[in-house]
């Protein structure tokens, strides 16, 4: 039987310094550092099972992280500064689900070897 990893609480300060302080590109699924892949995708995954349970208000679902990923990608995107981007509530959640299946299909590719690519995330060039 496999060893279950306990992945620590997602930390904002560590993420903006490790991650998005390399530019937006960093922030792809296939760029990011397993700790972080393995942090961003339990973010995810617990807010997905909230979901589908009827919990979506939550106050223990942490959807921060990945939220500033996908801001850092789609304002980089869009050509504007971070943070800075003008989109709507409906454009974040559907950069939130692409950027999920990205992140899913990253983690199971390391894991087995094969990558799926199933999401047309934002490529930053």
């Amino acid at each position: 039987m496999r060893i279950i990893k306990s992945v620590p609480k997602t930390n904002l300060e560590k993420l903006t310094k490790e991650v998005l302080s390399r530019g937006p590109n960093a922030a792809l699924p296939k760029n990011l550092p397993d700790r972080w892949l393995r942090a961003i995708g339990r973010d995810l995954l617990r807010a997905q099972k909230a979901n589908m349970e009827g919990r979506e208000d939550d106050l223990s679902l942490d959807l921060t992280g990945p939220l500033l990923l996908v801001v850092a990608l789609r304002t980089h995107r869009e050509n504007v500064p971070y943070g800075q981007g003008s989109f709507t509530a409906h454009d974040l959640k559907e950069d939130l689900d692409q950027y999920a299946v990205a992140v899913a299909d990253e983690i199971v590719g390391r894991e087995t070897g094969i990558f799926l690519r199933r999401s047309q995330l934002m490529e930053t060039g």
